[in-house]
């Protein structure tokens, strides 16, 4: 997430909002990520902790950690099923100009 964050975000790894998560989730994991069936279920949880010990810390900023549980429940199923589509795999694919 950390990397992500740094990487391809805006560099504000400890500040993270719902878009973020959507980037993250269906994007950068199903582009650049491959994990087996019996780890996918569990990246969900493992940010739901993840920013649950941020903000314990007391330096999660962004989104109140109850928006970003809310929006992490939303994104799950498209995020699962991105994570066994094939097509999703790999960069991103540019449509060829006539």
């Amino acid at each position: 997430m950390l990397d992500f964050k740094w990487a391809y975000g805006d560099g504000r790894i400890f500040e993270w909002r719902g878009k973020d998560l959507e980037a993250l989730l269906l994007g950068h994991f199903p582009r650049k990520i491959a994990v087996h069936d019996e780890e996918l279920l569990s990246i969900v949880p493992a940010i739901r902790d993840f920013l649950s010990f941020l903000k314990d810390g007391g330096v999660l900023g962004g989104d109140p950690l109850p928006e970003l549980v809310g929006a992490l429940d939303q994104l799950l199923p498209e995020f699962a099923a991105m994570m066994h589509d094939a097509s999703n795999f790999g960069w991103p694919r540019v449509s060829s100009r006539p």
